[in-house]
């Protein structure tokens, strides 16, 4: 053990700039994968968006509820937002299909 630990002491100054350089590549593409999900995410929520906005007709007020209601439900859930949840969520509430 103490060999080991004189060893790295002494090489210390070549292991931490090497390691340094392993966790800032590993950091960046992590964070390129990341980034290039949040675009496609995006996009397909751009996409819904604009799908719902040509069928349906939402008041400035309306939009504003449903978008406190849905910061409040990412808060809570974390952002682990199930369709069948909330699907359950509208049928307890009485807001359910007439089919």
């Amino acid at each position: 053990m103490f060999l080991a630990t004189r060893t790295i002491y002494t090489k210390s100054n070549v292991l931490v700039p090497e390691l340094a350089e392993c966790i800032a590549q590993a950091s960046d593409e992590g964070i390129t994968k990341i980034s290039k999900g949040l675009f496609r995410y995006a996009v397909e929520v751009e996409m819904l968006i604009a799908i719902l906005a040509g069928v349906f007709e939402v008041s400035k007020n309306e939009l504003k509820d449903i978008r406190r209601e849905a910061v409040n439900n990412v808060r809570r859930t974390r952002g682990k937002i199930n369709l069948d949840d909330l699907i359950t969520r509208n049928f307890d509430e009485g807001i359910a299909d007439d089919e």
